[in-house]
């Protein structure tokens, strides 16, 4: 079963979409300055893909913290 965090709403497809425009980045920007592929993003957004726990965690720190993902990807090169 799937484990709820107290407190901590996780994103899904719908919000990534808003995610993305609030940090006033292209699908395939926010793509690349994440990690991500642009395809994949697109999914989401459009609900055509699913997201497993983990890319819903990834996506809510991207939400809250994004320079702290943006550092250790930098950091992982």
């Amino acid at each position: 079963g799937e484990v709820t965090l107290p407190g901590h709403a996780l994103i899904d497809g719908r919000d990534v979409r808003k995610l993305r425009a609030r940090q006033g980045l292209s699908r395939k920007a926010f793509a690349e300055r994440y990690g991500l592929d642009p395809r994949t993003v697109e999914g989401w957004e459009q609900e055509r893909f699913g997201m497993d726990r983990s890319v819903r965690v990834l996506l809510s720190v991207i939400a809250h913290e994004p320079e702290a993902v943006v550092r250790s990807l930098r950091k992982a090169r």
